[in-house]
């Protein structure tokens, strides 16, 4: 599976939960839907920049990451700047790249 297509999944997904319309990422109705979304788009924003995310982004690699760890590490400090700005620019830095899901 090539990183274009888990990009373009990882789109659809955020776009179906309306991720960059939310105001709150404390209290989450659909955390467990949710929750991995945001430590996903932060682990994108990284991979996007490695020479091997077509191996390393790979559906098995991405169900490794510690989705808590990331998630809770976020919150931490949800108004960090580079935070808000990597989370949200992922979806659309992807979608320029590899085009909208259809």
């Amino acid at each position: 599976m090539k990183f274009d297509v888990e990009g373009r999944a990882f789109i659809a997904a955020w776009d179906r939960l309306k991720l960059a319309q939310r105001k709150n990422f404390h209290d989450l109705p659909d955390e467990c839907e949710a929750r991995p979304l945001v430590a996903q788009a932060n682990f994108l924003a990284v991979q996007r920049t490695n020479p091997l995310h077509d191996v390393a982004a790979t559906l098995p690699r991405l169900l490794l990451i510690d989705f808590g760890e990331a998630y809770l590490a976020w919150v931490r400090d949800p108004h960090s700047e580079k935070s808000w700005d990597r989370m949200f620019n992922i979806r659309y830095l992807l979608a320029d790249e590899f085009g909208e899901p259809e």
